[in-house]
């Protein structure tokens, strides 16, 4: 439940993230309004924070593709427009390889790193509609390539 607190008949919520709003029903709503209710004390709930701890830069466009080696979370950004795609893949580890994949139905990641010599692959592949797609390719060769654009 939705932490909140009642003054005068004003409603404060919090810590709420937004795509919960969509299903928040207040205790004692009524189509015409609000009913007078006594509202339980709960509890906030931290937000996980997602740390990227992996991260490809391309040498020669800067596109960035980000990730966390533990929980598949990604976050990919084109330089030139600022276009960003993100999403949370499937992490696989041997040695000292990490491979991140995701295929969803506007997109397949396929990133290969080399974690002892800081350098890999990523390609994202855009599927814009039947039979449309657009190719990115970001290839880092220096351990000492920056993260970002």
């Amino acid at each position: 439940m939705t932490p909140m607190r009642s003054s005068k008949n004003v409603y404060t919520m919090l810590s709420l993230p937004v795509i919960a709003l969509c299903f928040l029903a207040l205790p004692g709503s009524t189509k015409g309004g609000l009913a007078s209710a006594k509202l339980a004390a709960v509890e906030p709930v931290a937000v996980a924070t997602v740390v990227f701890d992996v991260c490809i830069t391309d040498g020669t466009s800067h596109n960035t593709l980000q990730f966390s080696s533990t929980t598949g979370a990604y976050s990919f950004t084109r330089c030139k427009d600022s276009f960003t795609l993100s999403g949370t893949g499937t992490v696989r580890k041997s040695g000292s390889i990490i491979v991140l994949n995701d295929k969803k139905s506007d997109r397949v990641i396929n990133v290969n790193f080399i974690a002892n010599q800081k350098t890999g692959k990523a390609t994202v592949i855009r599927i814009l509609g039947k039979g449309t797609t657009q190719t990115i390719t970001l290839n880092q060769t220096s351990p000492t390539q920056a993260c970002g654009c």
